[in-house]
């Protein structure tokens, strides 16, 4: 590789690095701005005062409805830090996080350098990603389970073996348990 493509790489991956902080650095300020709980999230939050991970998988109040996965995973974090803004949005923050990342790898391996450079920008900086991953409702878990899924299939597709096939096939048996669209992008 001449001295120019080896440097233009270098500025390729800075540039995918720096969209990555951007990403997950305006996301982690969302987040601790503590906004307060809006109206659909405070109906999601009513359901984990008094009820235990036997009765998250009864109807929610207010007709609300959410993954098992996600309610228990956002009923344990609750457990052990109370039933802060911060605490009823942790798990989505973290889902928000690891869909970046996500994002990030399969857009490196499906996509041309300069490619991936704008898909992973554009994902770090669009509006609806951020607020969902800051907000106390599934839609940024649906995010990463849809990058996991994307990039679970691009591996089987360009490298088919039987371990990748079994290892997608799992997920995808998983997947509904924490994101109910998740049907959609694995029957994809």
């Amino acid at each position: 590789m001449s001295e120019r493509g080896s440097r233009r790489g270098r500025s390729l991956l800075l540039g995918l690095l720096l969209a990555l902080a951007l990403g997950a650095t305006w996301r982690v300020v969302r987040f601790a701005l503590g906004f307060p709980l809006w109206g659909d999230e405070a109906f999601l939050a009513a359901s984990f005062f008094d009820r235990g991970p036997a009765e998250l998988a009864q109807p929610l109040e207010h007709g609300m409805v959410a993954p098992y996965a996600y309610l228990l995973a956002t009923w344990v974090v609750t457990r052990i830090l109370g039933l802060s803004e911060w605490a009823l949005r942790l798990v989505p923050l973290l889902a928000g996080l690891a869909g970046l990342g996500l994002y990030a790898r399969f857009a490196r391996s499906a996509l041309g350098r300069h490619q991936a450079l704008v898909a992973l920008a554009l994902l770090a900086v669009s509006y609806y990603p951020v607020r969902h991953a800051c907000e106390m409702k599934p839609y940024a878990v649906d995010l990463a389970v849809s990058g996991a899924l994307l990039l679970l299939a691009w591996r089987v597709r360009r490298a088919p073996s039987r371990g990748r096939w079994i290892a997608l096939g799992a997920a995808l048996l998983l997947a509904p348990w924490f994101s109910y669209p998740s049907v959609f992008t694995g029957g994809g």
